[in-house]
């Protein structure tokens, strides 16, 4: 087993933003029989202490003795950094380990900008916030009804919705007791998107929130927490679903179709329910690497592991590879 950049008298190679993949040139006895046996491939971060663990990895088939094959380097989950990238040859039915070879290598990635439900910092405020309405009075608007609970809970429900430098200003002032300051963020927020009728765009998102309370909370995660909830606010509700909740050998999981999304055409999003309750539903994988890449995605939907390579037997690969 051999990468295209071997690692040669202590220097490591270096893979730049634009190289999506490490080239491997893989050879085996060819006296083994290639239908009975595997190649797995993983990462792991050389930077963490936990650097002996796989980041992520996936199964390959071996089409011939030798072949060549481009391991993808997948943007979700490696960053700048060190790494290195794992081949294992094992037996097809029990997994068991026959060879094993390692490469490593430094990388450096561009930003990530996939789905994620964590705020990402911005500008404490943006410029548009600033400008939109100061000279308005907020005791004349309905944003006077609220108390200090209550728009600190209105404002923790933008979270979806909101874009960078709102989510910048959102993290600087939730935590404030200035009841003045709140509510005149949350009247400039929707001022912004509608300054004929800022109630009405709020009224109307509230009818969402809502829906979404009654569609996906579960536990104490309330809907606009939930990764349902989050895409449903920010994209609107998909165009067609699937769902499975007792598929052999699977978690109960469902699909959501979407035509148009932002950039993203036909594209296909994986949920599933990863914990113990039942009506939890996270997004495990989507049809398109630039919305949210997941590599694990079959072996954490499987229940049962021989099922995972009956491919004609379950919908989601239908969607998914």
């Amino acid at each position: 087993m051999r990468a295209s950049k071997d690692s040669l008298d202590g220097f490591m190679p270096f893979y730049d933003t634009d190289e999506t993949s490490i080239p491997v040139m893989i050879s085996i006895d060819p006296e083994l029989a290639t239908e009975n046996h595997i190649i797995e491939y993983a990462f792991q971060n050389k930077s963490l202490s936990s650097s002996m663990l796989d980041i992520y990895n996936k199964i390959i088939s071996i089409p011939t003795s030798t072949f060549d094959y481009k391991v993808p380097i997948n943007d979700t989950l490696i960053r700048s950094g060190n790494y290195k990238l794992v081949l294992r040859l094992k037996e097809k039915g029990s997994q068991k380990l026959l060879q094993e070879k390692d490469f490593h290598f430094q990388t450096l990635r561009a930003p990530n900008t996939y789905y994620s439900p964590i705020r990402k910092k911005g500008p404490l405020i943006s410029k548009r916030i600033k400008e939109s309405s100061s000279n308005i009075d907020l005791s004349t608007t309905f944003v006077n009804r609220y108390d200090l609970r209550r728009i600190q809970q209105n404002i923790n429900a933008l979270v979806p919705i909101a874009e960078i430098p709102e989510q910048g200003a959102m993290n600087g002032i939730i935590n404030s007791t200035n009841l003045d300051e709140l509510r005149r963020f949350f009247y400039n927020f929707w001022y912004s998107r509608n300054p004929e009728n800022p109630e009405a765009e709020w009224k109307r998102y509230a009818e969402k929130l809502n829906y979404c309370s009654r569609k996906f909370s579960y536990g104490s995660f309330k809907g606009y927490e939930t990764d349902m909830g989050r895409i449903y606010l920010r994209y609107g509700p998909p165009n067609r679903t699937i769902k499975a909740s007792n598929e052999r050998g699977t978690k109960p999981y469902e699909v959501w179709f979407y035509s148009e999304l932002d950039k993203h055409t036909n594209l296909n999003i994986l949920f599933s329910q990863i914990g113990t309750l039942a009506n939890e539903r996270n997004i495990l994988h989507s049809s398109d690497p630039s919305f949210y890449f997941n590599p694990n995605w079959a072996s954490q939907l499987f229940t049962d592991p021989s099922e995972r390579f009956n491919t004609n037997s379950h919908r989601v690969y239908d969607f998914f590879e």
